[in-house]
């Protein structure tokens, strides 16, 4: 909860209190009060805004004034020292006790969270592009003039000595979003309005900073489904620490997509959980696809950039990319497939695509996981009925039992790190545990949100600091590091 907020939910529960079991006040102790608890209120409104989950503690703080002008009004003894009904009394304070508890409880679950200030030597600036690749059809809609169109949110080093005002948003277009997940999945929209509240520690548009000529690309894909500012923690550190970051939103793949001409996107269907043939091509034909497209339009940004930020400061020769779950998969293979890719990192995905080879990618690999990845060489054989229960084939369970853990073994070829994060969860890799702190608790995760992404970001910049920067850290030659002993690194 933001100060304000909390400064309103106390001073409301204060004139509960106060109002249901104390004796009337004096004149000018109900006007300091009012005048305490409007000015809280004002000043809530104006600096953290109005969301609907302070609404309980607004209404406990206009009862509460109410209760003192009325108490004042009375004579005799006070309203509040009266003996009414012992049911009725008992029945009112169990009704206040239950909206104090409520009043409390939206906000805390529904937090207008913030991020961890990045800790590298530059500030943060954040830009968005829209691209559309003429060379390709859009192949989740029917019409023959639809081509692929992607949003790139870029985060990038900016001067922390010039004037900066005006934080981002976490998430735009919040009200278009919610209307249509209402229209399209039957979610009250007001679920989602506490969102448009989020600010980052980026600064949209802002000059880019100067100190180098060029500065290293890291591309990101997103978990399935995702969007394009699900690991603003990661983009914000690594922007502070001289990378320029991309993040792609894959159309039809992400949560909900606003494209610029207003049009809203939404997840498509997908294919069965066994289907590793579809899964492999959604991300070989679609999503590697949009990564290259990527790079390619980034390369003409690099030669000329219309908004006057990026025009020869891309270094192109030192290209990475990261992703998390299904995103992971597609960061593992573009480094298979496009040259112009130099390392990359994959969080907790599965090893789906088309490209795999024995000896491992060639490049500076690192997996990121929640247990240590261990190869099963000759795993328990479900029968018949088993199988017909879980669904699933004979073919189909020797190819997720087998095949997948061998895809995984191969990308970790002699020379790829294995970072695993102990008290963690598959979510953990993303901001999603900030959405709400019941989230963490309900998966059982130990490890508080913001010491995983602490750990995370510590190993994400050392990793691309090494081989995109040259730069290198005693970080990856520690198997524990003293400073992070929730993480346990391996060299194969």
């Amino acid at each position: 909860m933001k100060i304000f907020e909390v400064l309103v939910l106390l001073i409301s529960i204060f004139l509960i209190i106060r109002t249901r079991f104390g004796k009337s006040m004096s004149r000018g102790a109900i006007i300091a009060l009012t005048l305490l608890a409007l000015l809280s209120a004002a000043l809530h409104l104006s600096i953290n805004g109005y969301r609907w989950q302070m609404i309980p503690a607004y209404g406990l703080t206009l009862y509460g004034i109410f209760r003192m002008l009325r108490q004042r009004r009375q004579a005799g003894p006070s309203f509040g020292s009266t003996k009414p009904r012992p049911v009725k009394r008992a029945i009112m304070t169990a009704l206040l006790a239950v909206l104090v508890i409520v009043a409390a409880a939206l906000p805390t679950l529904l937090p207008v969270f913030g991020f961890d200030p990045p800790t590298g030597p530059y500030a943060v600036g954040t830009v968005e592009y829209a691209m559309v690749d003429p060379n390709r059809q859009e192949t989740y809609t029917e019409d023959p003039n639809d081509h692929r169109e992607v949003l790139v949110q870029i985060w990038y080093p900016a001067d922390p000595a010039k004037p900066l005002s005006g934080k981002a948003p976490y998430v735009k277009n919040v009200p278009v979003i919610a209307t249509e997940v209402k229209t399209k999945l039957q979610i009250p929209k007001f679920l989602f309005q506490y969102l448009e509240l989020v600010k980052t520690n980026a600064y949209p548009n802002v000059a880019l900073a100067s100190k180098q000529p060029s500065y290293p690309l890291i591309l990101f894909s997103h978990g399935l489904p995702g969007a394009r500012f699900s690991n603003t923690f990661q983009f914000e550190e690594l922007a502070s620490q001289g990378f320029i970051v991309a993040s792609i939103e894959h159309t039809y793949n992400a949560l909900a997509t606003v494209l610029p001409d207003g049009k809203f996107v939404t997840i498509a269907s997908l294919p069965g959980m066994t289907d590793i043939d579809a899964w492999d091509n959604l991300i070989s034909d679609i999503w590697v696809k949009d990564s290259t497209f990527v790079l390619d339009k980034l390369e003409e940004l690099n030669g000329k950039d219309s908004n006057n930020l990026f025009s020869g400061k891309i270094d192109l020769d030192h290209v990475g990319m990261f992703g998390h779950s299904f995103g992971g998969a597609n960061a593992a293979q573009v480094l298979y497939t496009d040259p112009r890719f130099k390392a990359a990192i994959n969080m907790d995905g599965t090893m789906f695509g088309n490209t795999h080879k024995a000896e491992g990618t060639g490049k500076p690999f690192m997996l990121m996981d929640t247990k240590p990845f261990v190869m099963e060489t000759d795993p328990v054989a479900p029968t018949e009925s088993q199988l017909q229960e879980l669904s699933m084939t004979r073919k189909q369970f020797d190819r997720m039992s087998i095949e997948l853990p061998m895809r995984m073994k191969e990308a970790l070829s002699p020379g790829a790190y294995e970072l695993t994060l102990q008290r963690t969860r598959h979510m953990s890799f993303s901001d999603y545990y900030f959405w709400s702190p019941a989230l963490p608790i309900m998966e059982k995760m130990p490890l508080s949100p913001r010491r995983a992404h602490k750990v995370i970001n510590a190993y994400t910049v050392a990793f691309f600091q090494k081989y995109l920067q040259g730069i290198d850290s005693p970080l990856l030659n520690e198997n524990q590091s003293a400073d992070y002993p929730e993480a346990a690194l391996k060299r194969y």
